[in-house]
């Protein structure tokens, strides 16, 4: 008998963003029309979660926030819907987000149910490299964007996890980035860690001349 679980909630596959890379490019414009709506959350909460969960009491149960990019402006009443019933049944509350706007609706981090208490936030390399892959179509750069909300958010109480998203171009820059995020405090903050992860092609086709596996990763870190 299960006695943790957990809710993944995708509000849409909407994204703010245009990473190469990202594995839900090539589905994103047949599914982008499909928004999930506060009665979807009411009817999870009220009717269908003891089938979901079965036996499982709530408080020992995970609320996560994925997308596309949960923390889009058109996603925020679903949100704060979910996070009503979180509160209410003690739950603990996840995301993994590009934080580029997470500052809009700073209110919803912290710590305790009800709050989004861990987040996951990606960086490609230090700045440069960064500002030329994790951006929206216009290009516009993003790195300092996301910096800022990541200490935005530890200042709110909220555990932030920087996956490193690495390749053999972005890996010899992390020496730079770890400087960087050092100054800011963010490194050696007590709710924050960092981890890293090579690029892969999931089921994208996407141009993959400078990915590496684990092996290799491990082997040059």
């Amino acid at each position: 008998q299960a006695t943790h679980g957990g809710i993944m909630l995708l509000m849409s596959y909407n994204c703010n963003l245009a990473c190469k890379y990202c594995y839900q490019q090539e589905h994103r414009p047949h599914k982008s029309k499909a928004l999930m709506t506060e009665e979807f959350i009411d009817s999870i909460f009220e009717r269908h979660i003891a089938s979901i969960l079965p036996g499982i009491e709530l408080k020992n149960t995970d609320l996560s926030f994925y997308g596309g990019e949960p923390f889009l402006p058109a996603n925020a009443p679903v949100i704060r819907k979910a996070l009503t019933y979180a509160k209410r049944y003690g739950m603990t509350s996840r995301a993994i987000t590009n934080a580029t706007q997470v500052d809009a609706m700073l209110d919803i981090f912290g710590e305790g149910p009800g709050k989004v208490s861990n987040v996951q936030i990606s960086l490609d390399g230090d700045r440069d490299l960064h500002d030329k892959s994790r951006i929206p179509a216009s290009g516009e750069k993003t790195f300092d964007k996301i910096v800022d909300n990541i200490a935005l958010l530890l200042k709110q109480g909220t555990h932030v996890n920087i996956r490193l998203n690495l390749d053999r171009r972005t890996l010899a820059s992390i020496p730079r980035l770890l400087t960087e995020l050092k100054n800011r405090k963010i490194i050696g903050h007590p709710k924050a860690s960092i981890y890293a992860s090579p690029l892969h092609d999931n089921v994208a086709d996407v141009d993959t001349t400078d990915f590496m596996d684990a092996g290799e990763l491990s082997s040059k870190v």
